[in-house]
């Protein structure tokens, strides 16, 4: 077996190992998104000719785009040895700065959706100075992932989206680790959708599937640019990006119904309109400090009920342990002052109050983590 073979077989086991926990329909308001290339509306840039499939199911639901995936990203870049600054921000990263919006959506009202792994594909086996990278380790940063996105938002709706086909894909089932997770994981498989086209291209409107737009047009010929399934040599054409949006409308998932996307010129004045909520603020690159590493590939099993208070990380916890200092301070001087008279008497408690408070070191705030877009 090859090592591509390898990645996508594991790729493909990890998407495979879920099990489709049964549910009611939710009243989706908020579409998260994190990926690469194929989900990129403009963080790094637009890498096709139409809407990208984001934008056609966002449409489709109604719902609001919040999308932090740039071209090029990884599930995490701390697996390559390469130049941090030539790489775009991984998943790992990108999932650290949707933390650090605050934004506050409802999870039961919002679907995450990850669509990555064929740049982890492309560094595992191409000869380009990246090391060698066990395809464990690729499955792993995709499965922490999804973990962080339960731990830290309660996200209980998730997305995974299949890579494209880079290799023939064995599929095979695994445990219930989703159920562990107390998560419903929707899988969309575009792999098998790519092979009907390939197979036969004018039942989906395509006349050319094997070359790319610009490899035979270069911008100068009169083929319709949605004639062809790939927009460049990597990237798909807006007919692309919309065959993939109808593969998740039409699948349903979380028993959200919505019609599938005849006309993208429809995505488009919509996106053109002012306050589109289908469109999501570009968001700044920024590397993962590392706060959001020890969320539990478990959860603990005593929240029943399924709810999760949202853990606070290290920096939180700091200035929540100054408040309750001042607090009790504030406290302990209303007290002494509705009982005690003289001045005396306040000066000799206040003294003794700095003496127990000095010993305890001095609190130095923390730098400013927060994420500023563009």
């Amino acid at each position: 077996m090859t090592m591509k073979q390898a990645v996508t077989t594991l790729l493909a086991s990890l998407v495979f190992s879920a099990i489709i926990r049964p549910g009611h329909a939710i009243a989706i308001k908020n579409l998260v998104v994190f990926g690469d290339s194929y989900s990129d509306q403009g963080n790094l840039m637009r890498q096709t000719n139409g809407p990208v499939w984001v934008e056609n199911v966002a449409y489709a639901w109604n719902a609001s785009v919040y999308n932090f995936a740039f071209g090029g990203a990884t599930c995490d870049s701390d697996l390559y040895a390469l130049d941090r600054s030539d790489m775009s921000p991984s998943i790992r990263d990108q999932i650290e700065i949707y933390y650090d919006q605050k934004l506050n959506l409802k999870p039961e009202e919002t679907v995450y959706a990850i669509w990555v792994g064929i740049n982890d594909i492309a560094l595992a086996t191409a000869d380009n100075g990246a090391k060698p990278v066990p395809p464990t380790q690729i499955v792993s940063c995709v499965r922490s992932q999804i973990a962080k996105l339960r731990h830290y938002f309660k996200a209980s709706n998730i997305m995974l989206l299949e890579v494209p086909p880079l290799d023939r894909m064995p599929y095979f089932l695994n445990d219930d680790w989703t159920s562990e997770l107390n998560i419903r994981l929707r899988i969309i498989r575009t792999y098998p959708l790519y092979q009907k086209v390939v197979s036969s291209p004018s039942t989906y409107g395509f006349s050319n599937v094997t070359h790319a737009y610009w490899e035979v047009c270069t911008g100068l010929c009169t083929d319709k640019e949605d004639d062809y399934l790939w927009w460049d040599g990597g990237h798909m054409t807006g007919a692309g990006h919309k065959l993939v949006a109808n593969a998740v409308i039409a699948s349903a998932p979380f028993e959200i119904a919505a019609d599938e996307i005849y006309d993208t010129g429809d995505v488009k004045k919509a996106l053109e309109a002012p306050g589109a909520i289908i469109k999501s603020d570009k968001y700044a690159a920024k590397a993962a400090t590392g706060k959001l590493d020890d969320a539990p590939e478990k959860e603990n099993e005593s929240t029943a009920d399924g709810g999760y208070e949202r853990p606070a990380i290290e920096s939180e916890k700091t200035w929540s342990r100054i408040y309750a200092v001042w607090v009790l301070l504030l406290l302990l001087i209303t007290a002494f002052c509705c009982f005690s008279v003289g001045k005396g008497r306040i000066a000799s408690f206040m003294n003794t109050v700095t003496n127990r408070y000095t010993s305890r070191g001095r609190f130095v705030p923390l730098r400013d983590l927060e994420s500023t877009r563009e």
